[in-house]
């Protein structure tokens, strides 16, 4: 009786699982004139067929390695996976970018492409099913 006890807790979702897919995540590394560091972001992005262009539709200040996707050699698909302030956030992507810079480029991007029109992670109260998996 015991081991089923502990079998089911462990199969239990203990909290939402957020899954979402993005075109491609971004990790931006910004740094001042001086070639400092200031911060490293992951960046969730979409292309827009219709403006021929990537656009910002998430970010995340990079403050764990499991937000980093990596490749799963079967399907190609890039995936992470971390605690985001309690959540449990699984997100694909189909390209992955490295990229240095010495400005913010989702700032930049909110010049072209507003915040209002963005998909943003979702929160973990949405899209939930019988299972406690979140999807988008």
């Amino acid at each position: 009786m015991t081991n089923v006890l502990i079998i089911m807790v462990c199969i239990i979702p203990r909290g939402a699982a957020v899954h979402q897919h993005y075109d491609m995540v971004e990790i931006n590394s910004v740094h001042n004139d001086q070639g400092h560091l200031i911060f490293i972001q992951v960046i969730y992005c979409e292309w827009h067929r219709l403006e021929q262009a990537w656009h910002v539709h998430d970010w995340r200040l990079l403050k764990d390695h499991n937000q980093v996707p990596t490749r799963c050699p079967r399907s190609g698909v890039f995936n992470a996976r971390w605690n985001d302030g309690g959540v449990m956030r699984h997100v694909s992507c189909d390209y992955l970018r490295k990229t240095a810079t010495n400005f913010d480029p989702e700032l930049d991007d909110r010049d072209v492409w507003p915040r209002e029109l963005r998909r943003t992670l979702i929160k973990p109260d949405k899209h939930r099913d019988p299972h406690g998996w979140i999807y988008n």
